[in-house]
C-alpha cells in the first residue's frame, strides 16, 4: 500500500510535460497551527463519559510551481490531537499533488492525486478538509469504531473547445480504500470515467449532456458494483452576484456486492451560489452512488450550505452545515444502524499580522435515529496559525 502511495505522487509529478523547461516562479510555505479544544464525543462513539479536552497541532506545507501555461501544486497536512482523558493520541495525514496545464488555446488539462489517512468518525472525516472535486468518504456505519481508513484518489481530465459555442470534456478516476480493522469486509478499489458535451446558448447560459461509468470491487466474497449514469447538465449566471449549475439524470446499478444497492434511481447535483464583494454564500445538494466500505455501494444524499463574510480588512466570519444520508435511511448490511448525519460549524478568524492568524471554531455533529446510544458531539477549538515562507 505504501509503495502505491509513493508511486502515485511520483506519477503526478512526472506527467506534467515540460514543467522543468518553463519555470517562471515558485512559492513555498508552511503553516504551523497549535491549538486547544474540547469535544463531547470526538469519534462519534456510543455510551457515556465520552468527552475530553485536547491539545492539537496542524502542520500544512504548500509548494507551487507557476509557469505561463502550467501550474503544479503540492500540499500536505499532518494533524495531531493529544486528548487529556479517555483517548489515545489521534493523527491524520493528507498529501495532494495537483497539475493544471493549457497545451493550446482550446485545450485544458488537469491531474490530481490525493493520499489520505484518518480515523473514521473524527470531526474532519466527513466533508471536512476534502478539496472540491474530491469525493468525501462517508463510512457512517463505521462511526465509533475508531478504525483507520487509508485512501488514494487519482483523477485526470481535459476539456476542449470544438467551436465558439461547443466543447467536450472527459475524465477518469482511480480510487483505493484500505481499512485497518475491517479490511476483509470493507477494502475496495474503484475506477471510472465520464464524458460530457456542452453548448453555450448565451454569454451566461450553458447546457449539456453527460455519461459516466464506474466500478467498485470489494475484497473476497463482497463482490462488485457497476454504476452507469446519464444526465443533463446546465449552468447560468442569474445576475451580477448569483450563479446556479447542476445536473439531473438517472443511475443504473448492477451489483453482486453484499449489502450494496442494486436499483436504478435518480441522481444529480445542484449548486446555487452568491459571490459578493464582502460575502459568499452557497447551497449545494447531490445524490450519487458511492462506495462506503463496510456498508457497500450506496446512494449517498447530501445537502449543505456554506457562508462567509468579511467583517473588516482583518476579520472574517464563516459557517457551514452538511446533512448526509447513506442508502436512504439505514444500513443494508446491518439493518439496525441508521446512517443519517448532520455536521455544523462556525469559525471566527482574525489576521493579527501578515503571517499570524487567530482562529476560533465551534461545532455540532449528530447521527440521527440510530438504534445505538450515540450522543451528539459539540465542542470547539481556539488556536493560532503562523506561516513560514511565502506569505501569500
Amino acid at each position: 500500500m505504501r509503495a502505491r502511495y509513493y508511486g502515485c505522487v511520483i506519477a503526478a509529478a512526472l506527467i506534467a510535460p515540460g514543467i522543468a523547461h518553463a519555470q517562471e516562479q515558485t512559492r513555498a510555505s508552511v503553516d504551523v497551527a497549535p491549538g486547544v479544544g474540547y469535544s463531547s464525543n470526538p469519534f462519534s462513539g456510543t455510551g457515556s463519559n465520552l468527552a475530553s479536552g485536547y491539545a492539537a497541532l496542524d502542520v500544512t506545507p504548500r509548494f507551487e510551481l507557476l509557469m505561463p501555461q502550467d501550474t503544479l501544486t503540492v500540499t500536505g497536512n499532518a494533524s495531531l490531537q493529544k486528548y487529556f482523558t479517555n483517548y489515545a493520541d489521534a493523527t491524520s495525514y493528507r498529501v495532494s499533488t495537483d497539475y493544471r496545464g493549457r497545451p493550446s488555446e482550446r485545450v485544458n488539462t488537469h491531474m490530481r492525486v490525493d493520499l489520505t489517512s484518518a480515523i473514521i468518525g473524527a470531526y474532519d472525516s466527513v466533508g471536512g478538509a476534502i478539496e472540491p472535486g474530491v469525493p468525501s468518504p462517508t463510512d457512517l456505519a463505521l462511526f465509533g469504531t475508531r478504525d483507520r481508513r487509508r485512501g488514494v484518489y487519482a483523477t485526470g481530465d481535459f476539456d476542449a473547445a470544438l467551436s465558439a459555442r461547443d466543447s467536450i470534456s472527459a475524465s477518469v478516476f482511480y480510487e483505493i480504500a484500505r481499512y485497518r480493522r475491517f479490511a476483509d469486509i470493507s477494502d475496495y478499489d474503484g475506477l471510472g470515467s465520464t464524458f460530457s458535451y456542452n453548448r453555450q446558448l448565451s454569454g451566461n447560459t450553458r447546457i449539456g449532456a453527460q455519461g459516466a461509468v464506474s466500478r467498485y470491487d470489494y475484497r473476497g466474497a463482497r463482490g462488485r458494483t457497476n454504476v452507469y449514469t446519464i444526465s443533463a447538465t446546465a449552468s447560468t449566471k442569474l445576475n451580477e452576484y448569483w450563479t446556479v449549475d447542476g445536473s439531473l439524470g438517472v443511475s443504473f446499478v448492477n451489483s453482486s456486492s453484499t449489502g450494496s444497492t442494486g436499483k436504478a434511481s435518480p441522481s444529480g447535483n445542484i449548486n446555487l451560489c452568491r459571490q459578493g464583494p464582502l460575502s459568499n454564500f452557497c447551497i449545494t445538494g447531490s445524490r450519487s452512488v458511492r462506495p462506503t466500505g463496510f456498508n457497500g455501494s450506496q446512494y449517498v444524499n447530501s445537502i449543505g450550505a456554506n457562508w462567509s463574510r468579511k467583517l473588516s480588512e482583518f476579520t472574517t466570519l464563516s459557517a457551514r452545515a452538511l446533512y448526509t444520508t447513506e442508502g436512504g435511511s439505514q444500513s443494508a448490511l446491518v439493518p439496525g444502524i441508521r446512517a443519517q448525519y448532520l455536521t455544523t460549524s462556525a469559525t471566527y478568524e482574525r489576521r493579527l499580522s501578515e503571517r499570524l492568524r487567530l482562529t476560533a471554531t465551534g461545532q455540532y455533529r449528530q447521527i440521527f435515529a440510530s438504534s445505538l446510544n450515540r450522543p451528539a458531539d459539540y465542542g470547539g477549538r481556539l488556536g493560532l496559525s503562523y506561516r513560514f515562507g511565502d506569505p501569500r
